[in-house]
């Protein structure tokens, strides 16, 4: 299992918790974060169907696409992860917004995908 997994599991048990609060500044601004997130989602959905033996490797190939597509390195990420595991509030409020782009994702895939001809 990938560390970004890990962490992202991590992520969800934190928000329930956790009780400290952390003002260290993340290095990925929150709109970006939001965005990446949302591309973190989608490729651990993909990497459900994925074989065991393949799972891995394909994973890494996912994680350095979308660090290459918002031109961030791994280590900004790992490090932000960490800082708003440390706050409940934050988290609340960036997975707030992340469900709601999730959401509009999903809405706009459904229409292309049932769009009339």
């Amino acid at each position: 299992m990938s560390s970004n997994l890990k962490y992202l599991f991590f992520l969800s048990l934190v928000l329930c918790c956790s009780c400290g609060e952390n003002s260290n500044a993340i290095p990925i601004e929150a709109p970006v974060l939001i965005k990446i997130l949302c591309d973190v989602h989608v490729v651990e959905g993909a990497l459900q169907y994925q074989k065991s033996t393949q799972k891995d490797s394909i994973a890494k190939a996912y994680y350095d696409q979308i660090y290459q597509k918002y031109d961030i390195e791994e280590s900004d990420f790992i490090t932000t992860l960490k800082v708003i595991e440390k706050d409940p509030k934050l988290l609340e409020e960036l997975y707030a917004k992340v469900l709601i782009e999730l959401d509009s994702l999903e809405e706009r895939s459904y229409k292309r995908k049932y769009k009339k001809k």
